[in-house]
């Protein structure tokens, strides 16, 4: 991922059906752009099994270019920072609670993969929902 500079007036974009990336070896193409008061947000790679932390340049490239066929205004934006991002995902979202003693219980919430950003608002309502019935069970 990469912050670049902010830009006036952009919208949230989160494609992931496209077939960017795929000759790269990625399992699917993914673009989002996140705007933020400190910057843009770029990013989108899914590549099971990377664990390098090491910034590529080739992957930072792609990233820009996807993210510019969605949103054109960003050609000037200026790259603040670039990053590695590890989002371990498994084959279903884990939200659910475990009681531990009468009087401590977890509740899990994880597992989203990229995904995080686009799930984190239901994600967070169910984890609500969740605390009020441990809560209410009390």
């Amino acid at each position: 991922m990469m912050r670049v500079t902010a830009v006036q007036g952009l919208h949230t974009w989160i494609d992931e059906h496209s077939d960017r990336g795929q000759t790269r070896g990625w399992t699917r193409g993914l673009a989002y752009i996140i705007p933020r008061q400190d910057g843009v947000i770029l990013g989108g790679t899914a590549q099971a099994g990377d664990w390098d932390l090491a910034v590529d340049g080739e992957t930072a490239v792609t990233i820009r270019q996807n993210c510019l066929q969605l949103e054109p205004r960003l050609q000037d934006a200026e790259i603040l920072e670039q990053r590695v991002g590890l989002r371990p995902g498994r084959p279903e979202v884990r939200l659910e609670t475990q009681p531990l003693t009468p009087t401590c219980t977890v509740i899990h919430n994880y597992g989203r993969g990229g995904a995080g950003f686009t799930l984190s608002w239901g994600c967070a309502d169910e984890v609500v929902m969740l605390v009020a019935a441990v809560i209410g069970e009390r």
